[in-house]
């Protein structure tokens, strides 16, 4: 997996240049754990990532609607990693 610095500096070159899953995974399983824990992290796995979204599976109903209440802060914290506005919605299902 190429680290995220190089992958920023080659969509600033190339603006078509889009993001994989994996790493979209990856950012969303980093911020998830730092904001709620491994628990958090063991109950929200994301699934997809479509036009800007993040389709997420939850084991809890606890750990989805914590996700839904803060989900515009997680979207902010994995958009300043990425360093754009990549991230649009999450979805819970």
């Amino acid at each position: 997996m190429k680290k995220i610095g190089i992958l920023i500096k080659q969509k600033e070159k190339s603006p078509s240049l889009s993001l994989d899953d994996k790493t979209i995974f990856f950012l969303f399983g980093k911020i998830i754990k730092e904001e709620y824990g491994s628990k958090g992290s063991k109950n929200l796995k994301p699934d997809f990532f479509k036009n800007g979204k993040i389709f997420v599976k939850s084991e809890s109903s606890v750990f989805a609607n914590e996700l839904l209440l803060n989900k515009n802060e997680i979207i902010r914290k994995i958009n300043q990693e990425i360093g754009n506005k990549e991230i649009q919605d999450i979805k819970v299902n």
